[in-house]
């Protein structure tokens, strides 16, 4: 049966894989959901052909693209374990595309953090964390985590695929892996953060293969932003993951520093990429003075 299974991947996930709780039972939840509307009953009536119809119904709901990609991650992932108790000898999931939808009027889309605002939300995060039990659990994981996708200009779901390993902070430098380009870039990182993920590690005895990061839920950012008073909307654009990588390349572009630097820090293909999606500047801010950053 194939709601057994489910619950026993979202038991895995948490003891053996070392996962959020909470990211693993919506995941859980998501499978479950999956196989009541399609009929699954079984693991073998979970095909790809079936995936792709599962993912053309919700398309055809109207879910958007970025959410029907999550979607199947997370299908793709209830394969994987599959795959590792036996179950499957190989993962049919992996050959599935989402399908693709009309984009819809968005507006700006993210917006570009500034510093003053990623030094707010880190010293709010800092706050609640010290506070709430609930965020005890977890010792400084959001702060942390948004000092490294801050300063590293990393994309979230890059964030969350790194693991301790990947991390050489004597070298001063992280190792991306499932990035948009799958180059698994090298990155520079400095001695400061360096510092940060080290007693992060150190604090909760992690291990070289354990995930760096445990997932912080959207809900949770806002709610920070809230707490810092971080504006979620300005001028149509929202305040979401992406405005920490936003930010910091137009921080750097701010500064001055050379255009096929950034591009090259943000792993983009093309400099045109780094100007028409991220480098926005308002008039007054051309003959604005630049700033230093979090400073720390």
């Amino acid at each position: 049966m194939i709601l057994p299974t489910i619950d026993e991947w979202e038991v895995d996930r948490v003891r053996r894989q070392r996962l959020d709780p909470m990211d693993s039972a919506k995941c859980a939840s998501i499978a479950r959901e999956a196989s009541e509307r399609m009929g699954w009953r079984t693991t073998k009536d979970l095909t790809a052909p079936s995936c792709v119809r599962w993912l053309q119904g919700l398309a055809d709901r109207g879910l958007m693209g970025g959410t029907l990609r999550n979607r199947l991650s997370v299908m793709r992932g209830f394969g994987r374990y599959l795959v590792e108790i036996g179950e499957w000898s190989s993962n049919p999931l992996r050959e599935v595309r989402s399908p693709r939808v009309r984009a819809r009027e968005r507006g700006e889309g993210a917006r570009a953090f500034e510093p003053e605002e990623v030094k707010r939300l880190i010293e709010a995060a800092r706050v609640a964390e010290k506070a709430h039990l609930n965020a005890r659990r977890f010792g400084s994981c959001r702060s942390t985590l948004y000092r490294t996708l801050w300063d590293t200009g990393l994309r979230y779901t890059e964030a969350m695929r790194l693991r301790v390993r990947y991390a050489d902070l004597d070298g001063l430098r992280i190792r991306v892996k499932g990035d948009k380009s799958g180059r698994g870039d090298t990155i520079p990182i400095t001695s400061s953060l360096a510092d940060v993920l080290n007693a992060w590690i150190q604090d909760r005895e992690l291990e070289a293969n354990d995930p760096l990061f445990v997932r912080v839920s959207h809900r949770t950012l806002v709610r920070d932003m809230e707490r810092a008073g971080v504006p979620r909307e300005v001028n149509d654009a929202r305040g979401q993951w992406h405005c920490f990588r936003k930010g910091i390349i137009t921080y750097h572009l701010r500064q001055g520093l050379d255009l096929k630097v950034v591009q090259e820090h943000a792993r983009h293909a093309s400099s045109v990429t780094t100007l028409n999606h991220y480098y926005r500047l308002q008039r007054e801010q051309l003959t604005a003075p630049v700033d230093n950053g979090l400073g720390v």
